[in-house]
C-alpha cells in the first residue's frame, strides 16, 4: 500500500506489460527534475472513494505521510512532479478514483505533451471519478484521443484545465475550477 517512492526521472510501463495498482496505494516522486510515468503498456489503477490511488510529490504530507522527516519545512508546489503520460500503445488503460497532484513540471525543450499532469496521446483510455490538481501547466491534455473522461475534477491548473487537440473523446460530468480556463478545444 505504500507509500512507494519513485526516485528516478522517468518510470516506464513498457508496451506489452500490464501494471495493476491496488486501492489506497500512494506513489511519491522525489527526482529533482520531477518524476513522470510513461505508460506504453496497460495501467489499471482502480481506487475507491475511501481508498483512492495517489500520485504526488515527496513533499506532499497529506497522502502517505512525511517521507522526508522534515515536518512542514518543505511544501509541495505545482510542478514538483511531471505526471502521467499515456502513449499510443496504452489504449485499454483505466484510471478510476485516482488523485494526481502537484504535476505539470516541464522544461522548454520538452515535448508539448509532457506539459501536463495527465497526457493522453493517440490512445483511448477510461478516466473516471478522479482528481487532477495543482498543475504548473495544463491539467489534462488529450491529443488525437478517443478517451472517456467522466466524473472528474480538474483544479488549480496554471494553463487550461483541459486541452483537447483532435480525436473524439467523450467528456461529460466533470468539474473544472480555478484553472486559467476550463476546456480549450
Amino acid at each position: 500500500r505504500g507509500p512507494y517512492l519513485v526516485p528516478i526521472e522517468y518510470f516506464t510501463i513498457e508496451d506489452g506489460s500490464t501494471v495493476t495498482i491496488e486501492p489506497g496505494v500512494v506513489i511519491k516522486f522525489s527526482h529533482g527534475d520531477g518524476g513522470q510515468v510513461h505508460i506504453k503498456g496497460i495501467l489499471k489503477a482502480a481506487g475507491t472513494t475511501d481508498e483512492p490511488i495517489v500520485f504526488t510529490s515527496i513533499h506532499d504530507d497529506e497522502y502517505g505521510g512525511d517521507m522526508t522527516g522534515n515536518g512542514t519545512s518543505t511544501q509541495p508546489a505545482a510542478g514538483s512532479i511531471r505526471g502521467l503520460w499515456f502513449k499510443p500503445t496504452s489504449s485499454g488503460s483505466e484510471l478510476d478514483n485516482v488523485i494526481v497532484r502537484y504535476g505539470g513540471r516541464y522544461f522548454y525543450n520538452n515535448a508539448q505533451m509532457s506539459r501536463t499532469i495527465l497526457g493522453i496521446e493517440n490512445a483511448g483510455i477510461s478516466v473516471r471519478n478522479s482528481i487532477f490538481e495543482h498543475s504548473y501547466s495544463y491539467g489534462v491534455r488529450l491529443e488525437d484521443s478517443d478517451s472517456i473522461f467522466e466524473g472528474n475534477t480538474v483544479a488549480g491548473s496554471a494553463f487550461e484545465g483541459m486541452l483537447v487537440e483532435g480525436g473524439s473523446p467523450v467528456i461529460r460530468g466533470n468539474t473544472f475550477r480555478s484553472n486559467r480556463t476550463g476546456i480549450l478545444v
